[in-house]
């Protein structure tokens, strides 16, 4: 007797989530509570709501979340309906609907991102840099400007923008160093003349485009050319960058990169000796002369670098330091040197003598970078290993001997702690 043949209908799915607004940033979502209904007229129930949960965890880019989360679907007595947790729609939590927006009522009035900054315990920087490159919806408008006013009731959406980007023009002809990867987060070792993230100005590939085609996981707060790029270092500097995978990452590090507890540890080949070891504190400001340029000015914003002496070259002439940033302006270092009348090699915009394109590019390496990872909380020391052309030149000026016994990450960490 033959079986007859069953055609499947389309499942008819409905569903309601609740995310307390933390569950986005931490990385402990059993924390929270969440609240999950799915109904299925076909099929495995337990499929289609993990199938559907895997969905809107990438749309949401909760790559971090989608473990924990299935965990929960398991442990759920009924796999057709995960029942709500207490409490789970009150005050502060957000309705995630079927077209992934974020919704929140405002509970007072002033900026919408000193409101949301409250809202979703995000810093406001984050906030003002998401309203303007993402854009958000209050009463319906659409609003990227992060001073707009808000009253009682105004009701908020944002979403959080799918990974689904337009391709780089500029073909990705190289390859980056990989240092250190999780789940979470991405450390390489920046080449010299690769910048970071596009721009107007940037003809060429870039470091995100890179990333894009690797098919890295990226985080998408800062917009779309800055993806997973948590900060920057200058396209003639190479070293240790960090590149966050997901939003929880992002925000944790932009953290630490204002209360100080990540940072990077620089090696910098001088052209004249520094006296002692010294700590610079003056403000920068875009130069006014040269807008390629920055400079110290009385009005501009506060800057501190720490540089340490670690070795003279063979003729005496040249010097290798290393310079510990308190804050991160734009050509902090090379400012703060041209301040003490000291340049760093091949950095012709600030004042060193080119040698007939001997050396060719700023002789600036990152070489350790520090922070505490955001979700374990252990303490990661990364080192960079010197790009070719920083060595050769060090072989060059300096004696071999003297450079394997100096350019020791310890080394060059407690030539800060004893000498300030």
């Amino acid at each position: 007797m033959k079986k007859k043949n069953r055609k499947e209908t389309n499942p008819m799915v409905k569903y309601t989530i609740c995310f307390s607004a933390s569950v986005i940033l931490t990385s402990d979502i059993r924390k929270y509570d969440i609240a999950i209904t799915g109904k299925t007229k076909t099929g495995s129930k337990k499929s289609k709501c993990v199938s559907i949960l895997l969905s809107i965890c990438n749309k949401l880019c909760l790559n971090t979340f989608i473990r924990p989360l299935l965990k929960l679907f398991r442990e759920a007595q009924t796999a057709g309906r995960i029942c709500p947790l207490k409490n789970s729609f009150k005050r502060g939590q957000l309705l995630y609907q079927k077209r992934g927006k974020m919704t929140f009522t405002c509970k007072e009035e002033g900026r919408v991102d000193s409101v949301m900054s409250k809202e979703l315990e995000i810093s406001r920087s984050q906030i003002e840099k998401f309203i303007k490159n993402l854009g958000i919806e209050i009463n319906n408008k659409k609003i990227n400007k992060p001073s707009f006013k808000v009253q009682i009731d105004d009701i908020v959406k944002y979403k959080f923008k799918d990974i689904i980007e337009k391709q780089s023009e500029y073909e990705v002809d190289f390859d980056v160093d990989i240092l250190y990867e999780d789940d979470d987060l991405l450390v390489i070792n920046k080449p010299p003349f690769l910048t970071v993230h596009g721009a107007p100005s940037v003809k060429e590939a870039t470091l995100v485009d890179w990333l894009k085609k690797k098919g890295i996981s990226l985080s998408t707060i800062s917009g779309e050319e800055r993806h997973g790029i948590v900060h920057r270092i200058d396209k003639q500097t190479s070293g240790a960058l960090v590149v966050a995978k997901n939003n929880e990452t992002h925000i944790n590090l932009s953290k630490q990169l204002e209360d100080k507890s990540m940072g990077r540890y620089y090696l910098a080949i001088i052209d004249l000796p520094l006296k002692d070891n010294t700590v610079v504190q003056k403000p920068i400001a875009r130069d006014r002369k040269n807008r390629l340029k920055m400079a110290v000015c009385e009005d501009g914003k506060f800057a501190k670098s720490a540089f340490s002496k670690l070795l003279l070259s063979k003729n005496e002439k040249y010097e290798l330091i290393a310079a510990k940033l308190f804050t991160g302006r734009t050509h902090q270092i090379r400012v703060h040197l041209n301040s003490l009348s000291r340049h760093i090699l091949g950095d012709s915009l600030y004042g060193f003598k080119s040698q007939k394109g001997k050396i060719n590019r700023v002789m600036l390496h990152a070489f350790v970078l520090y922070l505490k990872h955001p979700r374990s909380g252990k303490f990661l020391q990364i080192e960079a290993p010197l790009i070719d052309d920083f060595r050769d030149v060090l072989y060059k000026y300096f004696n071999k001997e003297d450079i394997h016994e100096n350019i020791q990450i310890d080394t060059v960490i407690n030539s800060f702690t004893t000498s300030f």
